[in-house]
């Protein structure tokens, strides 16, 4: 099913996908399957990486390098906890970290981040997204675990992500 989902996305985003399947030795006898899932894209002439590894550990990452004359972009977004949200005012689950009114608008009026930030409000998806402006190109890169339900539900999202960020900063 997690392979189908890459797939389905590779046809209809033209990308190239591949994975890797591995048995990992974890001592004493034990031994556990590891795979790595990677799907790669063009958008406009930036290339998104997406890499989820399963097995010992369960993380995903996504890396885009921008290039963008911005250099005042740099923005770190956090999720808070559901219990930290409970006492809240503000019941959105993801709370962003820059100077740049610019960036705070887009992820205030963003569909793609109000889409995540529905997934991330259902269950324990917290991924952390970080923007930073390095040796010419600004790296756009999220981390998450994929340690709940259904997580191949957050790679197109997230390519939407990537996209209206790339349409908007580029």
């Amino acid at each position: 099913m997690v392979e189908a989902e890459f797939l389905r996305i590779a046809e209809t985003e033209n990308a190239k996908f591949s994975s890797e399947e591995k048995v990992v030795s974890l001592g004493g006898g034990v031994r556990s399957p590891y795979i790595i899932y990677l799907l790669t894209l063009y958008y406009k002439d930036h290339l998104i990486i997406i890499k989820n590894d399963t097995g010992t550990c369960f993380n995903g990452l996504i890396e885009c390098k921008i290039t963008t004359q911005k250099k005042r972009l740099n923005f770190e977004l956090i999720t808070k906890s559901h219990f930290s949200t409970l006492f809240s005012k503000n019941k959105k689950r993801f709370k962003i970290k820059s100077e740049n009114i610019n960036i705070n608008h887009f992820f205030k009026t963003s569909e793609s981040v109000a889409h995540l930030n529905e997934i991330a409000k259902k269950g324990t998806f917290e991924p952390h997204i970080t923007g930073v402006y390095k040796d010419g190109a600004f790296e756009l890169t999220t981390e998450y675990s994929l340690q709940f339900s259904d997580w191949t539900q957050v790679l197109q999202p997230f390519i939407n992500f990537y996209k209206e960020f790339i349409d908007t900063f580029k």
